[in-house]
């Protein structure tokens, strides 16, 4: 039986420029992100890098979402599907027309694919959600014969330490809801959350490949590196964006330290 999928691009008009589909009324699952590989790493390649975007990265993204696009509207009953294969070429398009050179940190493009990707596909633990996430080989090579090895006690200490700092950011970002979007307050707090982020991530190190350590540790350094996105956009934020937005935000950086603090019950133990 078709499910309804989760219709959170609804909430994420508020945070975008562009108006994203009302899903409430449509119907379909979502795809999955293994059988499509190749283009999403081809996009996560080009999107989350920091630097200007070149005119090979323009053409590889076009041509992937493109590629994609014809996927999503192959199945006329997953009505979703059909809706996001339109949403990506529409940003096709604006990928083409955009300057060679165009900054791509924090870039609407990659805001817009990070909205597309969490709505249509299934998540993956390859995905890429900033520069620091390492490019993903288009086919996962084979597990070393060992095995994986568990997390070191200085990694799980780190790990620790930025889950603690995150409970605390989004606590500070609820306890800033009333305040008024352009107020002293809400300016103070970005600032503080742009400065705390980013020890975050130098806590966090670069996220370990694959084969290389215990995949619940992986998972948990995936699922705070996604948090700490979520709250990067929050402090971002345009000061005439609706509590909505940041509503949203909060929420899905509440969703991902979640994932986290569960895959941390699962660590393999010290050796």
């Amino acid at each position: 039986m078709r499910k309804p999928l989760v219709a959170v691009a609804v909430a994420s008009t508020l945070v975008v420029a562009c108006c994203a589909p009302d899903v409430t009324k449509l119907t379909g699952d979502p795809l999955n992100p293994e059988l499509h590989r190749a283009e999403l790493v081809a996009i996560d390649a080009v999107l989350f890098e920091d630097g200007p975007l070149s005119d090979e990265g323009r053409t590889q993204v076009a041509d992937s979402l493109e590629a994609l696009a014809k996927v999503a509207e192959a199945d006329g009953t997953n009505t979703i599907a059909n809706v996001y294969a339109k949403e990506m070429r529409t940003l096709g398009s604006r990928v083409t027309r955009s300057s060679v050179g165009t900054p791509l940190a924090n870039s609407d493009l990659r805001t817009q694919w990070l909205r597309i990707r969490g709505s249509l596909f299934n998540d993956a633990a390859w995905f890429r959600r900033s520069s620091a996430d390492p490019i993903e080989p288009v086919v996962p090579g084979p597990a070393p014969p060992g095995g994986l090895r568990p997390a070191t006690a200085d990694e799980r200490r780190r790990l620790d330490d930025v889950l603690i700092s995150l409970t605390e950011l989004l606590s500070r970002a609820k306890d800033d809801l009333p305040n008024a979007s352009d107020s002293e307050e809400r300016r103070r707090l970005s600032t503080d959350l742009q400065r705390e982020l980013t020890l975050d991530v130098e806590r966090l190190g670069p996220l370990p490949g694959v084969f290389d350590i215990d995949n619940f540790y992986r998972g948990a350094q995936l699922s705070a590196t996604g948090a700490i996105g979520n709250l990067r956009a929050l402090a971002g934020l345009d000061a005439r964006a609706p509590r909505t937005s940041r509503e949203y935000l909060i929420q899905k950086a509440e969703e991902q330290l979640d994932k986290a603090r569960e895959d941390v019950k699962h660590l393999l133990p010290l050796r």
